[in-house]
């Protein structure tokens, strides 16, 4: 009895290889081919920023070292501006990080005070309380 079980058990084997190796392929449908609207919705934000700010990288959210300095370089009205903006986007983890960087820096190399920036928080603070 043993002898026969292992002769079907090979058996099966080989027949189960054979049907996983011969699967037909199917390509994928046509509704998944194209980009949902959200998609280029997003792409579109995407290539807007690049176009406004140039070659920052979006995807990670990390500025290099030269794109650090550029932003330190800025008047720190500028910086300002620009953080209320990303706020006013509701890009809050971009404002956030742009704060860190502002608040680690020394004002000597272009930081900002944390009164100043406290000032663009509540202000957003107060914009969405407004606006609910």
């Amino acid at each position: 009895m043993r002898l026969n079980g292992g002769l079907f058990r090979d058996e099966r084997q080989e027949q189960n290889k054979r049907e996983s190796t011969d699967l037909p392929r199917v390509a994928p449908c046509v509704a998944h081919a194209y980009a949902s609207e959200e998609q280029e919705e997003i792409q579109q934000k995407k290539e807007t920023l690049q176009k406004r700010f140039g070659g920052i990288n979006y995807k990670t959210k990390v500025m290099t070292t030269e794109e650090k300095d550029w932003f330190l370089s800025l008047p720190k009205e500028m910086k300002l501006k620009l953080m209320d903006g990303m706020l006013e986007e509701d890009e809050t983890g971009m404002a956030f990080a742009t704060m860190n960087l502002l608040l680690e820096t020394p004002i000597s190399k272009g930081g900002i005070s944390s009164d100043e920036i406290k000032v663009i928080f509540d202000n957003d603070l107060e914009r969405r309380k407004a606006s609910k």
